[in-house]
């Protein structure tokens, strides 16, 4: 499994029915922002370890780890890095602001984005600018934009 991978968890902690200290730990450590090196270090584990920790809870169906999703591209367009198939621009919003700050960016793209049949290009851009204010790090709020504006220009295209 390639270590820079990122989990994100697919149930709540309550729903997590194992009594193993070290897995739930790690279930509590995934934040859809820690790849499995973060992990490991967070939890004092080697990468091995975290791995077969991962592979557990991925049985239980608590995360999910998209392993092509951070395999890189061959010096493509930001959007191949990612992988990322949107049927509409809020559905994009959801899954390219999940890869930066977790499950949790659906609530906020419903709470601050209102549906619209027609959105011109400012006003998406507005959107994406306000939104990518939710990313922490500046490095992956660039990221955020340039995947979401190659969205956007690529549908411009079709």
């Amino acid at each position: 499994m390639n270590p820079n991978v990122v989990p994100r968890k697919l149930i709540g902690l309550n729903e997590l029915k194992v009594n193993d200290i070290k897995l739930r730990r790690l279930f509590i450590l995934i934040d859809g922002k820690k790849d499995l090196n973060e992990l490991a270090d967070s939890c004092h584990m080697d990468l091995q370890e975290c791995v077969e920790k991962i592979n557990e809870l991925k049985k239980l169906s608590a995360v999910d780890v998209d392993e092509d999703e951070l395999s890189g591209s061959s010096g493509g367009d930001v959007l191949d890095e990612y992988g990322l198939e949107c049927s509409d621009f809020n559905d994009c919003l959801i899954k390219s602001l999940s890869l930066f700050i977790g499950p949790v960016a659906s609530l906020i793209v419903e709470k601050n984005v209102q549906k619209k049949e027609k959105m011109n290009v400012y006003q998406m851009h507005t959107i994406i600018e306000n939104l990518s204010k939710e990313i922490d790090k500046i490095e992956d709020r660039k990221k955020f934009i340039d995947l979401m504006k190659g969205k956007i220009t690529e549908k411009l295209k079709d």
